[in-house]
């Protein structure tokens, strides 16, 4: 029959199992802990991972890019007609069918009305237009200028008496006159030069002739 154990040893086997027990305890922490930083050492996943922006990169932006086309200005006329010289009697036909005359010439005391106007002897030129073209023609920038004397002197022009421009447009077929003042001197109308022009398509006429 064996004998009982003693108290210390009793003791020795308690030491022996709460040891175990401890460092059983102690090896579960350690897994737990490591298993935890493994996981949080692992590579983000690819839902965290940011995106680069879907816009186009500014090396892109800078890249060649094909040049719409160039605008054209309308072109310029670098040879205007040349003007046609002619008598103040004579009636001339331009290219495209418009005739033009001076019809008449009328010696006038000339009035001041404007602004730089002085009232003295005067002439007063009646031209007149036919259109022989197959369009309405436009006058609103027809230019009548008168000169007098060997030298071409400018005339000034005067409002009165009796001046009125040519219409702003005239119809195929159609006729149409405006009277211009000039300051003309009594002794200078044996030289007399009428300028007319209204398009820079066409070419300026340019009347030559004594005053009446």
């Amino acid at each position: 029959m064996s004998a009982e154990p003693t108290e210390p040893g009793q003791r020795r086997r308690i030491a022996l199992g709460i040891a175990a027990a401890a460092v059983l305890v102690l090896v579960v922490v350690l897994f737990v802990v490591l298993q935890n930083r493994g996981e949080d050492d692992d590579p983000p996943s690819s839902s965290t991972t940011p995106t680069s922006s879907t816009g186009p990169s500014p090396s892109a932006s800078r890249g060649p890019t094909t040049p719409g086309p160039t605008p054209t200005a309308p072109p310029v006329r670098t040879n205007p007609p040349k003007p046609i010289p002619a008598k103040i009697t004579d009636k001339v036909v331009l290219d495209n069918g418009v005739a033009v005359e001076v019809a008449d010439i009328e010696s006038v005391k000339g009035e001041a009305r404007g602004v730089g106007e002085v009232a003295g002897p005067a002439l007063r030129f009646t031209i007149r237009v036919n259109n022989q073209s197959k369009k309405t023609i436009d006058l609103d920038l027809a230019i009548v200028n008168a000169y007098f004397g060997r030298q071409d002197d400018p005339a000034i022009a005067l409002a009165g008496p009796g001046g009125s421009p040519l219409p702003q447009k005239l119809k195929a077929g159609g006729t149409a006159t405006g009277k211009y003042v000039f300051k003309v001197p009594v002794k200078e109308r044996d030289r007399v030069r009428v300028d007319f022009g209204y398009t820079v398509d066409q070419s300026t006429v340019i009347f030559r002739g004594a005053g009446r």
